[in-house]
């Protein structure tokens, strides 16, 4: 069984960055349009699942047909009220471009991350912060704004910009996603990992830290609270360990003064 594929954009009205937001003015508004692929299975009951690649509607559709293929095509009817639901939900979710089953999913991962907290509660939170997060920018974006703040702005020197570019290039290299789901644990992980001395890991975690201090100036992390790498544990380099008597002596004759007698 074959499967319709269609392009089929999604268009958004979103805030445009590139004006600067003043106190009191209405924020100003720009179209952006986001690739998407509509795979009609409606024959076999199964909707219209939408991706954003052509290779993934392709991949998604061969799934629905292989599982058509195997289970047949499952048709349902709804209960009148069950079908007003359906409608309303469907109504609802049409100006984002978002199925149904879509929709559902998505929400069921919001309220999953909330762990019991209220949406509204949350948002009002937010609201109330009067800061307005620039949601889905990725590491490697703020990693360039970075740089430019580092030898434009402040006119940071080649070795500067050599150090910034070892360990904060290098994080950046491994955490390539967005800049939000970023734990601590990730980040000690990634500093445990780098080899060397406490001195040189501690340079890389500061580093870090500055670069995500960056973020944060920049309404890419939440001001309200501390970010990830602030939580990142220093290192320290572990002791010798005393295993003979005159090993004990050694180190008591480096830590104690010299004695002068008259």
């Amino acid at each position: 069984m074959s499967l319709p594929i269609r392009y089929s954009p999604v268009k958004m009205r979103v805030r445009d960055e590139s004006i600067p937001a003043v106190e009191g003015a209405q924020s100003v508004f720009k179209k952006k349009v986001y690739d998407s692929y509509i795979i009609d299975a409606r024959r076999a009951g199964r909707g219209r699942p939408r991706e954003a690649t052509l290779a993934e509607a392709m991949k998604t559709g061969k799934s629905i047909a292989r599982d058509i293929a195997q289970n047949g095509q499952k048709v349902m009817t709804l209960p009148p009220e069950e079908c007003r639901i359906y409608l309303a939900a469907k109504k609802a979710l049409a100006p984002f471009g978002i199925a149904v089953d879509e929709g559902a999913r998505q929400l069921g991962e919001i309220l999953k991350a909330l762990d019991g907290e209220s949406f509204h509660t949350v948002h009002q939170a937010y609201k109330a912060s009067g800061q307005k997060l620039k949601l889905g920018a990725t590491t490697r974006e703020i990693y360039q704004d970075y740089l430019t703040e580092q030898e434009v702005v402040r006119g940071n020197g080649e070795y500067d910009i050599r150090d910034v570019e070892r360990w904060v290039g290098g994080f950046v290299e491994v955490h390539t996603g967005e800049i939000i789901p970023i734990t601590t644990d990730q980040i000690d992980i990634w500093l445990k990992g780098l080899g060397g001395k406490a001195r040189s890991k501690n340079n890389a975690r500061d580093h870090v830290i500055a670069f995500f201090n960056f973020a944060q100036q920049k309404d890419h992390l939440p001001k309200s609270h501390d970010h990830a790498a602030v939580g990142t544990t220093p290192f320290k380099d572990a002791r010798k360990k005393i295993t003979t008597e005159e090993e004990a002596r050694d180190s008591i004759e480096k830590v104690e003064p010299e004695r002068c007698t008259v």
